[in-house]
């Protein structure tokens, strides 16, 4: 977490949290500077193919190499990186930016804030829903994709979907098709 940035979480006895879990759980305050424990750690999980992995995190980065298998992320305030792999991919971010490139599975992004970058996926569902931030999709192959940005730009570009919705609340839509889509529903 930045220098004088703060993130509050209820952190659960099994080390969870989410959404689900507001009035539940010990609080817990993370902040980027001033007086208690400087605390950080650098994990490395090898995971065998086609296991399930859950991922809780409030502050920090999360960054995966080719997971043959369901990546499921619940990030409070932080950045997730995912390069390459087969699977399923969940990520739930409050705040934090998502860059998934080289993955080959359904995916469902959902941010509070943060800038989505995603590029040479493929999958047969895509779903991304942004509260504020740029959405950038590049070289996408998918069945159908949807993308919701609250307040933010939307670029998909090079891509292919036999059904695609993007909306924007407050940004530009660019498309750039590498192929005829049977259905296309775009709103700003």
């Amino acid at each position: 977490i930045g220098k004088g940035s703060q993130t509050m979480q209820r952190v659960n006895a099994d080390g969870t949290f989410g959404d689900s879990d507001r009035d539940r759980g010990r609080r817990v305050r993370i902040v980027g500077s001033g007086a208690g424990a400087d605390v950080h750690a650098d994990l490395a999980v090898a995971v065998p193919a086609g296991r399930s992995v859950e991922v809780y995190l409030a502050a920090g980065s999360v960054s995966v190499t080719n997971v043959n298998g369901s990546l499921a992320f619940d990030l409070s305030a932080a950045d997730l990186r995912v390069t390459g792999g087969k699977g399923e991919i969940v990520a739930d971010v409050g705040a934090g930016n998502v860059d998934v490139s080289g993955t080959d599975g359904p995916l469902r992004i959902d941010t509070g804030s943060g800038n989505v970058r995603l590029t040479d996926v493929k999958a047969a569902s895509l779903h991304v829903d942004t509260g504020s931030g740029d959405v950038i999709a590049t070289g996408v192959v998918a069945m159908h994709t949807a993308i919701d940005a609250g307040s933010g730009d939307i670029e998909l570009r090079a891509s292919q979907s036999m059904e695609s919705s993007l909306e924007s609340g407050s940004g530009d839509i660019t498309i750039e098709l590498a192929g005829a889509p049977g259905k296309l529903h775009v709103e700003t």
